[in-house]
């Protein structure tokens, strides 16, 4: 039983890491850095005190 769970939190920690290796925007959380993937992607919004339109 124990085993089983010590697989299982493996799993779950590999495949987060992968998960946040491939998604940039994932990865700019953790780096600060601007979130653009391979295909120059960048994430745009509005302040956070600007009026809904």
């Amino acid at each position: 039983m124990t085993v089983i769970g010590i697989v299982l939190l493996a799993i779950g920690l590999v495949v987060g890491v992968s998960l946040t290796l491939a998604d940039p925007v994932l990865l700019s959380l953790l780096t600060r850095d601007s979130a653009e993937g391979t295909g120059g992607r960048r994430l745009q919004s509005p302040p956070a005190d600007a009026a809904p339109v």
